[in-house]
C-alpha cells in the first residue's frame, strides 16, 4: 500500500511542480503553466474474419477451438501443395495485441498443434502456420508468424517437453 501511495504521489508532485511558480533572477515571481497535451489514443482493432478452403467444417472447428478463442482468430485457411497430394496446409491468423512477437506466439501455436492432432482430419494436414496481427488506427501491425512445415513428423504430445515443442516452430516473421 505504501508503494502504491508513493507511486501516486510522484506524478501528482510533478504535476504540481509544473503548474507552480518560479522566481526570476531579479526576484520577481511569475506564474507558469505546463502546456496542455492532447494526444488521442490509438484505436486498436481486429480485421474481420475471413476464410479460404474447401471444408467449411474444418474452418469452423478451428475457429471455435478453445486454444484459440481467447486470441481472436481472424482467418483460417486451407491450401494445397502439389508436393503433398491429398493433403493440405492449415493456417490460422490471430488478433491479440498482447502477443508481441514470434516467441510469444510459440506456446499458443503449440497448443493449437496439439488440438489439431486430436482431430479426425489431422492425417490430411502436412503443415501448420500460426500468425498474429492487429490493426492500429485501421493500419495493420507487422505480423508475427511461425510454421511447422513437417507437421506429420511431429507428435505434438508434450514430449520430450513443451519447451522443446515451442522451440520446434520455425519463425517466418516477427
Amino acid at each position: 500500500m505504501k508503494l502504491r501511495s508513493a507511486l501516486i504521489a510522484i506524478p501528482a508532485t510533478l504535476v504540481l511542480a509544473a503548474c507552480g511558480s518560479s522566481t526570476d533572477s531579479d526576484g520577481t515571481t511569475k506564474e507558469t503553466v505546463a502546456p496542455a497535451t492532447t494526444t488521442a489514443a490509438a484505436t486498436v482493432s481486429c480485421p474481420e474474419f475471413k476464410s479460404i478452403g474447401d471444408n467449411p467444417a474444418v474452418i469452423e472447428t478451428v475457429r471455435a477451438m478453445p486454444e484459440l478463442t481467447e486470441h481472436t482468430p481472424v482467418s483460417v485457411r486451407q491450401s494445397t501443395d502439389s508436393d503433398h497430394p491429398g493433403e493440405w496446409a492449415l493456417a490460422v491468423t490471430l488478433c491479440d495485441p498482447s502477443i508481441e512477437n514470434a516467441d510469444d506466439l510459440r506456446p499458443i501455436a503449440t497448443k493449437f498443434a496439439k488440438a489439431v492432432k486430436a482431430q479426425a482430419w489431422t492425417e490430411e494436414v502436412f503443415a501448420v502456420y500460426v500468425s498474429n496481427l492487429w490493426l492500429v488506427d485501421g493500419e495493420s501491425t507487422p505480423e508475427s508468424r511461425v510454421k511447422d512445415g513437417d507437421f506429420q513428423m511431429h507428435l505434438w504430445n508434450g514430449k520430450p517437453s513443451e519447451k522443446a515443442e515451442n522451440e520446434r516452430w520455425e519463425v517466418i516473421s516477427g
